[in-house]
């Protein structure tokens, strides 16, 4: 009998446990306000983030100010200059012409581009999407078209502030006023910006529209991302529901507010403006086969193979192995007083979207997988 009794007091006691271990369960919420502490304080920048699985929204939180002087908060329309993640959208333009047949991956850019230079005659429209071309990388000529953007803390030195309005045409005369390509089109892969923009030169040329209203044409209004804008010549962004950038000063407390996206017109490898709310559609549309078929976009995450390379491009993504030996993607952007990052899972189609107007933030990679973590069974990490 006091056997039974141990027995079943015993059993009670473990219900108790297990109760209360779930009571005290932390929240996907919870772990990322803890995750985003930094931008819950007054008088810091924004992060916006998002967590997706296909087309379902599993997270979506704000932190923090888009315009620090004028406390305007981060909230779902708030948009964010993203940089290179507008590779995806230039990568994805160059997809829906090949699926209508007005170019193959194959064509050589010299023969569709008639100012593209001499000795980039083998360069291929897949080269520049897997950034194997070997063109000249333009940072080697901004230098004498920027003013050094001078900070005191040394690791910031290397950010800029604009003198001159950068276009796209800018880039096309600095690659003719060289001479020969940096390696051999598809020996080895290069992240260059150039790139991409070249690709949004041949969306014009292809599409026989300017750049900014093939992608509104075919993507914004068709996935109804109507707060998201593509820069222009004498583009001025809606300053009510813009994140101005910051950079941090020394006691990484105060910020210094970045001006140089308005004078940078470049286009295909940045331009996009968009938001959280946006973006969201932007996924739910590719999940949803809406702008290309799932064959097609399978393709953005081939890669090409070099020997002893961990890490590749796809189409407007880096590839890599994660910790289960299975690939996944991501693109960053850490420029113009913001860091932003996008991250994909393919084999359980997650998606965490994190956007930030801090110029210096460091960890996100791992804040993008811990954001992932929160809903997979799986524990992931960089391999």
């Amino acid at each position: 009998m006091d056997y039974i009794r141990r027995r079943i007091t015993l059993f009670f006691i473990l219900i108790c446990i297990s109760a209360a271990a779930q009571a005290q369960e932390i929240s996907p919420e919870a772990k990322a306000d803890s995750l985003f502490s930094f931008f819950s304080k007054s008088e810091r920048p924004s992060a916006a983030i998002t967590v997706m699985q296909k087309d379902s929204v599993l997270l979506e939180k704000y932190y923090g100010n888009a315009q620090i002087n004028n406390t305007i908060p981060a909230q779902a329309n708030t948009n964010y200059p993203i940089g290179n993640i507008s590779n995806h959208f230039t990568a994805v333009g160059i997809m829906m012409l090949k699926e209508d047949g007005k170019l193959s991956y194959d064509d050589n850019v010299y023969n569709i581009l008639s100012n593209f230079p001499e000795y980039g005659r083998q360069i291929t429209v897949k080269n520049l999407l897997q950034q194997t071309s070997g063109l000249p990388r333009f940072s080697k000529k901004r230098e004498s078209l920027l003013q050094t953007y001078k900070q005191k803390k040394p690791f910031l030195n290397w950010y800029y502030r604009s003198s001159d309005v950068l276009r796209n045409e800018d880039v096309l005369n600095f690659l003719n006023s060289q001479s020969s390509l940096e390696f051999s089109p598809g020996k080895t892969w290069k992240y260059n910006p150039v790139n991409y923009i070249i690709l949004a030169e041949i969306i014009e040329a292809k599409s026989g529209m300017s750049y900014r209203r093939f992608i509104k044409k075919n993507i914004f209004k068709p996935l109804e991302m109507n707060n998201s804008e593509v820069v222009r010549e004498h583009f001025k962004p809606n300053l009510s529901n813009i994140a101005y950038g910051y950079f941090p000063q020394e006691d990484n407390n105060t910020f210094e507010q970045h001006f140089a996206h308005v004078r940078n017109k470049l286009y295909g490898s940045t331009g996009i403006y968009t938001n959280i709310n946006d973006f969201q559609k932007w996924i739910a549309g590719l999940s949803q086969n809406k702008l290309l078929s799932s064959k097609t976009f399978s393709q953005a995450l081939d890669m090409k193979f070099f020997y002893n390379v961990t890490r590749y491009y796809g189409f407007g993504w880096y590839l890599e192995f994660h910790n289960h030996g299975k690939l996944y993607a991501y693109q960053g952007n850490n420029t113009l007083g913001t860091t932003h990052l996008i991250m994909y899972i393919p084999q359980e189609d997650l998606y965490t979207v994190i956007f930030t107007n801090h110029g210096a933030v460091f960890g996100m990679h791992e804040k993008a997988m811990e954001l992932i973590n929160m809903f997979s069974e799986k524990t992931y990490k960089k391999r």
